[in-house]
């Protein structure tokens, strides 16, 4: 009798002890995924290979090529996203997220221009979610590109919609339209502005009229790339991956050593790291 009160004693601390270290696991769990929702869509990183290469030199180069320089307010590749959940702007947080979106990004307030000057005309085309109509702009004939009315009430549109428009308002050149401007009246209306090219831009008139060219045919960059989850990249999501350097071609088995390294060479994301012309030149003439 005696030894069996320490027995069953010891039975009863090993037990809560037991319990205890389940619950503190339960916990750690929960807050581990709570911590995986915040950050799933911050800094994304997809990295996607287009052929059957190993893990070559070249290869891992390009992999490595993921750490990237963001010293700066105005850079986009750390905002944070909200989940991907259509929730209404009705609701607390939807308008004053967007909001501080418009009143965060410097890009976006120097390109911003009177919502009331901007007349709208007829209407050019329309996709699931946007609608891009011809208008008018202080005499000036400009293309206006906004969400559709029913997707306005939308959270995930609406910022789907200014990542856009972010990235855009990055992008300076004379063969890239110019971006006129943004404006909004609210975080549920919105405006991207851009300059009008009565004749239509270069993809439209090689689709109607590429047969009569004598260029050479190939498929698009990137025409195959995907997310991890398997969905087609979208083009303004192939945009953002190349100018963060998370998106990079491969070759093909089948392609020189020297010819991939020159590759390889010209697409750093650092353009340091990049060779002239005059060492490529040389390169090629080796």
């Amino acid at each position: 009798m005696g030894l069996l009160v320490p027995i069953v004693g010891v039975s009863v601390l090993l037990l809560l002890g037991g319990v205890c270290c389940c619950w503190m696991h339960r916990q750690w769990k929960k807050l581990g995924r709570k911590a995986e929702d915040a950050d799933s869509y911050r800094d994304r990183t997809v990295m996607i290979s287009f052929s059957h290469l190993g893990q070559s030199n070249e290869m891992r180069d390009i992999v490595s090529a993921r750490a990237i320089q963001t010293g700066g307010e105005d850079t986009f590749s750390t905002r944070r996203v909200l989940p991907r959940e259509a929730y209404e702007l009705g609701s607390n947080s939807g308008p004053n997220y967007v909001w501080r979106l418009l009143q965060e990004d410097r890009n976006l307030a120097r390109m911003r221009i009177p919502y009331k000057e901007i007349k709208l005309r007829a209407m050019l085309s329309k996709s699931q979610t946007r609608e891009i109509r011809l208008g008018e702009y202080r005499n000036q004939q400009v293309v206006v590109k906004r969400l559709l009315k029913t997707k306005r009430s939308h959270i995930f549109h609406v910022q789907e919609f200014i990542y856009q428009i972010q990235i855009r308002s990055t992008l300076a050149h004379p063969n890239i339209v110019t971006l006129v401007g943004v404006a909004w009246s609210s975080v549920a209306d919105i405006m991207l502005v851009m300059e009008h090219y009565p004749l239509g831009d270069l993809l439209t008139y090689l689709q109607n009229y590429g047969d009569y060219t004598s260029w050479e045919r190939a498929s698009a960059p990137f025409h195959d790339a995907v997310s991890p989850v398997g969905t087609k990249l979208k083009p303004i999501q192939i945009l953002n991956e190349v100018m963060q350097g998370t998106l990079r071609p491969s070759f093909s088995p089948e392609c020189p050593r020297r010819i991939r390294v020159i590759g390889v060479g010209c697409y750093q994301h650092d353009p340091d790291r990049r060779p002239t012309a005059a060492q490529l030149l040389r390169l090629l003439e080796a």
